[in-house]
């Protein structure tokens, strides 16, 4: 569940409260559409992750938890580099470029946690969990949406990429100790 919160950060980001900021701040709709049609296409690229990730483990760490742990770490350190950048509204291509980043790192964390979960859980629980896993992602997205909108408003993107990265480092960090 934690890990699925944490994929809903990129989603919150790019669908909720980056493309709102956009438009108040005078992006029109076709940059704003451009904008999140970029940042979601590696959603649509799963299948590839499972690919690689099938073909290329750390087998010290099991088939997944690399990967989980790698996406987690390129997500903190987009968020920072996010965060150092300061792109305004008018840097579109900039934030286009961080955001799809933020999704790639995302859409390989989906893909190993799924992955994880199959390997580890009874079939017969496997319901469940996904249930809950996707109800995590979306408490992640809404949740993210709506403070990155307020933080927003209140300041720069600065502000929503470091509280967003720290989020994502501590939840990481947990995530970490645990086998």
């Amino acid at each position: 569940i934690i890990l699925y919160s944490m994929q809903g950060v990129p989603i919150g980001l790019g669908l909720i409260a980056i493309p709102a900021w956009l438009a108040a701040n005078g992006a029109t709709p076709v940059q704003v559409g451009a904008f999140v049609g970029t940042i979601m296409l590696p959603w649509s690229l799963k299948l590839v992750n499972g690919l690689i990730m099938d073909r290329f483990a750390f087998k010290p760490m099991g088939r997944r938890r690399g990967w989980i742990l790698a996406a987690q770490a390129l997500m903190a350190s987009t968020l920072i580099v996010l965060a150092v950048v300061a792109p305004g509204p008018q840097d579109i291509l900039v934030l286009t470029v961080c955001l799809a980043i933020l999704n790639i790192c995302a859409t390989f964390n989906d893909v190993a946690v799924d992955g994880m979960v199959v390997d580890i859980s009874p079939e017969a629980e496997r319901p469940l969990l996904n249930s809950l896993m996707y109800a995590g992602q979306s408490l992640g997205f809404a949740t993210t949406g709506f403070i990155a909108g307020i933080l927003l408003a209140q300041g720069s993107i600065s502000i929503v990429a470091l509280a967003f990265g720290g989020f994502v480092a501590l939840a990481s960090a947990f995530v970490a100790l645990f086998r």
